[in-house]
């Protein structure tokens, strides 16, 4: 029906928003169902079905954000993972699926701040690193979680606080904020 529309009347954009919407409610329902592969059909058909509707690009990194999201609010960290990866098949470039990976990795490292596990926060940026080496959003966000992670220490523990910047500038040599902060520490037991 919509198809016959947007033939009839190509620029319509009551009926681009209606493309749009029926996108973002058969893909979140399919997510719901049978999990990400599905959601990523529906879009990835609706995407083949109606190429002109630009509006199904943003549905697309919407809906397969927020499929991810709910997989690390679940706990489901590795699915979240796979999840933004089956994303890259209705992405339009290399730049969203690397931000959607990212995302999921962010997602799965910030869940694991907050329940104080600090080991597994800065694994999941190892795996980031890992997967994706040449992306600097991921390895800035690693340098961050192993920044907190040492300053869990400071005022109590300067030797754990510098062991953890050792470690942390073993993975990412030469980040200033790495570097600058384990002085710091070294400094502050030195005191």
């Amino acid at each position: 029906m919509y198809g016959k529309g947007l033939a009839a009347v190509p620029k319509s954009s009551q009926l681009e928003n209606n493309v749009a919407f029926l996108a973002q409610e058969w893909a979140k329902d399919a997510a719901q169902a049978t999990g990400a592969p599905a959601a990523v059909e529906a879009l990835r058909s609706m995407r083949s079905r109606f190429p002109a509707v630009k509006e199904l690009a943003s549905i697309a990194k919407a809906t397969m954000d927020r499929v991810s999201a709910e997989l690390v609010a679940k706990g489901l960290f590795e699915d979240a993972v796979a999840a933004a990866d089956a994303a890259a098949g209705v992405l339009d470039t290399d730049e969203q699926r690397e931000e959607a990976l990212v995302r999921a990795y962010e997602r799965w490292a910030v869940a694991c701040e907050k329940a104080a596990a600090w080991e597994d926060a800065v694994g999941a940026w190892a795996k980031a690193i890992e997967r994706l080496p040449k992306s600097g959003h991921a390895a800035d966000r690693a340098a961050g979680t192993w920044d907190r992670f040492a300053k869990t220490f400071f005022q109590k523990d300067w030797d754990a606080a510098i062991a953890i910047y050792d470690r942390a500038l073993k993975a990412l040599p030469g980040v200033g904020l790495l570097e600058n902060n384990r002085k710091y520490a070294v400094a502050q037991k030195a005191k």
